[in-house]
């Protein structure tokens, strides 16, 4: 990437043709890696991982995680990218499980984390704080269809941070149960024509 970012800056326009040092960088390569001739190249060296300390979170574990941007107090992003003091700098809103712990061999901090419902990251522990609470909160988005199963009715729930393929039937009762009447309530009001 570098590179590609040098050739921008010399030729003022796009440039990504990266496969011109292909040949460098595998010469390159080649000359750092120590392996024996009838071992994997790419085999990751497991036996010489030494973890004297174990993970400071376990799969199943409730987190909050560190924010890339600062929002505030309302849980609204500024348009700043930096944070200042006071500034909430963990997603407090929304605990996330623990769903997978990734070790790195030879790396200082040799453990990250995949957690729930966030797709293509992980988190150094640094990144983490332990949540208050057990379980897992889930926002609505907005209620997007409805239906009556078993003399019962239920709403399709498009949560939020979710995609809409996702959406999952949700009884009415649990929703009111919830607190969730207003969502119910703007449904109803914005279908009243299409009965």
């Amino acid at each position: 990437m570098g590179y590609l970012t040098n050739m921008r800056m010399k030729h003022g326009k796009e440039y990504s043709e990266w496969t011109d040092i292909v040949d460098k960088v595998r010469s390159g390569l080649n000359k750092i890696r120590k392996h024996p001739k009838d071992e994997d190249p790419f085999s990751y060296p497991f036996a010489e991982v030494n973890l004297s300390e174990e993970p400071k979170y376990k799969i199943g574990d409730m987190v909050y995680h560190k924010l890339e941007r600062p929002i505030d107090a309302l849980n609204k992003q500024y348009a700043s990218e930096t944070f200042r003091t006071g500034d909430v700098r963990y997603d407090i809103n929304e605990p996330r499980k623990v769903k997978f712990v990734l070790v790195y061999a030879g790396a200082k901090n040799p453990y990250r984390y995949l957690l729930a419902n966030t797709k293509h990251v992980s988190y150094m522990e640094n990144e983490l704080i332990p949540a208050k609470e057990t379980e897992q909160k889930f926002y609505v988005r907005q209620l997007i269809d409805k239906r009556v199963r078993n003399r019962k009715i239920e709403y399709l729930v498009w949560w939020k941070k979710h995609l809409k393929k996702d959406a999952t039937w949700v009884p009415k009762a649990s929703l009111q149960e919830d607190g969730l009447g207003e969502h119910i309530k703007v449904y109803e009001e914005e279908n009243k024509s299409k009965r």
